[in-house]
């Protein structure tokens, strides 16, 4: 049942998005979709039915947030809700139940306030989901220290995709300050965050799941690279005394991405 939940609200996305235009946000929501699909569909496959409903919520609620935006800080909590439910699909302590509780409230306050004063809802759900990928990530490795071999794998594999998504986020952050685009950071940022789902989703499937400590250091290795390369560009600049401009700007931000494996 949560796999068909799912699946229906994948298709509502990409026909919303389509009937609204290619407007960016719509767009990346729908794209967030399919991963939340993958993992719902893992779960359901695995064995792990509270999971598999709490990605299929987090699905519908991309899919609404296509239609309405507001509902962005409502989806952030659910990305927060999954994990903290990580790997067996419950909240497990009485802190975890509590926390999730005061996100519930606040996101349903926050999104009633952006819905009545018409606020951009990209920039606020971008910071939140960028630090709550490291905090999966940081999540992945302290929990994966006392779970059970299964568990590992899959607080592994999140923390292989939360370390992904943090690489694109600062990317886009490195190019915005250094040449200026995007003008809005937030939209790549988040579509890398795709990398979170897609992470989880490989490590619940059984198939994947024992890939995990090979994933985790190929992570490793490109969040590292990617976040060095992008101090080392930010120092060069500070040193060149000057934001680039015209030829210096195309040079410089494809050169960064050259260098970023």
């Amino acid at each position: 049942m949560p796999s068909m939940v799912a699946a229906v609200a994948v298709v509502a996305a990409v026909v919303l998005a389509a009937v609204r235009g290619p407007e960016p946000p719509g767009v990346i929501a729908a794209l967030l979709s399919t991963g939340w699909l993958a993992v719902t569909v893992a779960a359901a496959r695995a064995g792990r039915p509270g999971l598999a409903r709490g990605a299929a919520v987090v699905t519908a609620l991309q899919t609404a947030v296509v239609a309405m935006p507001a509902f962005g800080p409502l989806v952030v909590v659910a990305w927060t809700w999954v994990l903290l439910a990580v790997p067996h699909g419950r909240l497990a302590s009485t802190s975890r139940r509590a926390i999730g509780a005061l996100l519930v409230a606040g996101a349903l306050s926050w999104s009633a306030a952006l819905a009545t004063a018409g606020l951009d809802t990209a920039a606020p759900a971008g910071a939140l989901t960028g630090a709550m990928a490291g905090c999966a990530a940081l999540t992945g490795f302290v929990g994966a220290a006392r779970a059970d071999q299964q568990a590992r794998w899959t607080l592994l594999w999140a923390a292989a995709g939360g370390l992904i998504a943090v690489a694109c986020a600062s990317v886009a952050g490195a190019l915005l300050l250094l040449v200026g685009t995007p003008t809005q950071p937030m939209l790549p940022a988040l579509a890398g965050m795709l990398a979170l789902p897609l992470g989880l989703a490989a490590g619940i499937w059984p198939r994947t799941a024992e890939l995990a400590p090979r994933a985790l250091t190929g992570a490793l290795v490109v969040a590292g690279l990617t976040v060095l390369a992008d101090i080392v560009y930010l120092v060069t600049v500070i040193g060149m005394g000057h934001r680039p401009v015209g030829g210096e700007r195309t040079v410089l931000g494809l050169s960064l991405l050259v260098r970023c494996p």
